[in-house]
């Protein structure tokens, strides 16, 4: 089984973002996203690979699929499934790769590693996740938070990598989406603050970056702040990643909700002052990188107090 170990890089904070968590409760800490913050998870290959564990399900018989219809909501078709990058992570150890860099010629050119790594998925998912592999995080009273990579539809490109969030005793159905992008590798990052009296979410932030279509070497980035049974606000940020992999907005290019709206119930109703955002920003087919450049070799001291934690990338095996 892989040991995974992360790699945590400092991030800027919108000013929003910042404000918002500075304004929780005293009781809330923030907490890093855990089992969300997996570099790589919705991106061509990842869905092929879903594609390809489906496949040996279908010859094993297997009552459940990665890839679902009408799931989370009618009309979507995508995975919350864990195995997935599971198997991209071990196909990456063996080709010395990142996951996110992972493409789909990596998959066809090298089937034995492939069907290898599905396998040692598949085993993990039974023996250590106890058949249940679901990319979710929970706060005390069962809210949850989920992270789907969906393919695409009249609405939206794909794959497009969408957080949901589910209240209590809840379906998926009935949750909203908080965040979301079709950016070329589906890479985002995930903040929560607990409330320590209640154990439930108090602010949820997710950040995902890309490629700025229209000036090459620059990079966008939306920041998502949802507050549970309040309003979502969203920030769109143009800039650059500096040469410690820190992302330098530019303070002319930025625009920020000018009234935060209830999240959305439809992937399409994500927008930022009535335009739709996160969907058409870049064309996957290019498969450009995070930002364009390498921001895995940042590491930073995930003690030393930094406001945002993004896990950048993962990764190595033990």
């Amino acid at each position: 089984m892989p040991i995974i170990r992360s790699i945590l890089v400092a991030a800027a904070v919108t000013a929003t973002a910042a404000g918002l968590l500075a304004a929780a409760p005293a009781s809330a800490k923030p907490v890093a996203g855990g089992l969300l913050d997996l570099p790589g998870i919705c991106t061509p290959a990842s869905m092929k690979m879903a594609q390809l564990i489906d496949a040996k399900l279908a010859a094993d018989k297997a009552t459940f699929r990665m890839i679902v219809a009408d799931q989370p909501k009618k009309g979507e078709t995508g995975f919350v499934d864990g195995t997935v990058y599971e198997a991209m992570f071990r196909l990456a150890v063996k080709l010395n790769k990142a996951p996110a860099d992972l493409t789909e010629a990596d998959l066809a050119n090298n089937k034995d590693e492939v069907a290898a790594a599905i396998a040692g998925a598949l085993t993990y998912r039974e023996k250590e996740r106890e058949g249940s592999f679901t990319l979710e995080d929970k706060d005390a009273s069962g809210n949850a938070v989920q992270l789907w990579c969906l393919a695409a539809t009249a609405d939206h490109k794909g794959p497009y990598s969408g957080l949901l969030y589910i209240s209590a005793g809840g379906k998926p159905a009935d949750g909203v989406w908080i965040g979301g992008s079709s950016f070329g590798n589906g890479s985002g990052t995930f903040l929560y603050n607990y409330d320590d009296d209640t154990g439930n979410f108090v602010i949820i932030v997710a950040e995902y970056y890309g490629p700025d279509p229209a000036a090459p070497g620059r990079s966008i980035r939306l920041t998502y702040v949802y507050e549970p049974g309040g309003k979502l606000s969203i920030i769109k940020e143009y800039g650059t990643f500096d040469d410690k992999g820190v992302f330098v907005p530019d303070p002319k290019r930025t625009e920020q909700q000018r009234m935060p709206e209830p999240a959305p119930a439809e992937l399409k109703d994500l927008r930022l002052n009535g335009e739709r955002v996160g969907l058409v920003e870049t064309d996957l087919d290019q498969g450009v990188q995070l930002g364009g450049q390498s921001v895995t070799e940042v590491v930073a001291d995930p003690g030393a107090g930094v406001p945002v934690l993004s896990i950048i990338a993962v990764l190595l095996a033990g």
